[in-house]
């Protein structure tokens, strides 16, 4: 018996509440779709149907556009119906479990289109002014098999992130060698889209050190006048950006360098402890068990977050579903 940590989703009825375009006319819910993030529409369904991301959605197909409110059985609508219930789900963690995106696209996170969520609580601090955030990745998924039948659910996975929390002239202090690789570090919440800077979840440049000009954070600037200087700089930057929304980037590779350039030498296999004393493996104890160790480990820290999760999502529609107390079962 294997389980694959897909928690089936349930509704109290057959009913799924979605928004239909009133015609078979498709040119304007295309443009609708292509006009607002927040709108998901499903361009085979005919007519065509739509489910908001976000509450943001919600209003611009009420008020906005022509959808009408409708409900259909969800078994027909699989697609749109698992999707609802990825948006959803992922609003869920973050509104009612302290879960949130780290280093995203903004539009991505507002509309709830991402694929994985922190805690905002360390599990562990390696060094001070780098911490291990535990997380969920999140799946929804639908197959209809003949034996089975329609099945909407949701996979969780449990993961980790390092994330470097100091401001990056703190993190850099007293280290030599300073050739790494930033990212930006802006809220997820944030709505300037008209900043440079918005929408970069990826790598923007090499830090080339610090300077007093530069574009100032919109969000919330912290009044220190500092800025990154970055050379080179990826296509689309083309301002330094601020000191506190800048972080480095908190690869191995970087880690490793960094703590060993702060923290001294003894440091050098930080990599390794920051695996081994987070799961508890003896230095010595052979790649193989480890992995069985880190497998089991890692199973079990996710059992531990599902119990905490109120398994009650309430839908962007409106409507409440329930996601099961267990993972589905696979008889081999």
């Amino acid at each position: 018996m294997v389980h694959l940590n897909v928690y089936e989703c349930q509704l109290p009825g057959d009913d799924l509440r979605i928004w239909r375009y009133p015609s078979n006319n498709r040119d304007i819910p295309q443009i609708i779709d292509e006009r607002y993030d927040s709108v998901t529409t499903d361009t085979e369904a005919s007519p065509m149907i739509a489910v908001p991301t976000n509450d943001e959605g919600r209003q611009v197909l009420e008020d906005e556009t022509e959808y009408e409110q409708n409900s259909v059985p969800w078994q027909d609508y699989l697609w749109i119906y698992s999707n609802l219930v990825q948006y959803s789900v992922i609003r869920h963690l973050i509104e009612n479990h302290d879960f949130t995106p780290l280093q995203v696209d903004q539009t991505e996170a507002q509309t709830h289109r991402v694929n994985e969520v922190y805690l905002t609580d360390p599990v562990a601090e390696p060094v001070d002014g780098l911490e291990i955030r535990q997380g969920l990745k999140v799946r929804s998924r639908f197959w209809n098999f003949p034996d089975q039948g329609p099945f909407v659910g949701v996979n969780f996975a449990y993961t980790t992130t390092n994330i470097f929390t100091e401001p990056l002239e703190g993190v850099l202090d007293g280290v030599n060698n300073r050739e790494f690789w930033l990212k930006m570090d802006c809220p997820a919440d944030c709505t300037h889209g008209d900043c440079t800077f918005h929408g970069h979840d990826g790598l923007i440049g090499e830090f080339d050190g610090f300077t007093g000009s530069g574009e100032a954070c919109q969000y919330a600037a912290d009044g220190s006048g500092r800025y990154v200087s970055l050379s080179p700089a990826v296509d689309g930057i083309d301002a330094n950006p601020p000191v506190q929304r800048v972080a480095m980037e908190a690869s191995y590779a970087n880690i490793r360098q960094w703590a060993t350039d702060k923290y001294g030498s003894r440091h050098s296999g930080i990599i390794e402890d920051i695996g081994r004393g987070r799961l508890g493996i003896p230095d010595r104890l052979s790649e193989e068990k480890a992995s069985e160790r880190e497998a089991k480990y890692e199973l079990g820290q996710l059992n531990d977050l599902m119990d905490q999760i109120d398994r009650d999502v309430e839908l962007l529609t409106g409507q409440t579903l329930t996601i099961a107390d267990q993972p589905m079962e696979v008889f081999t």
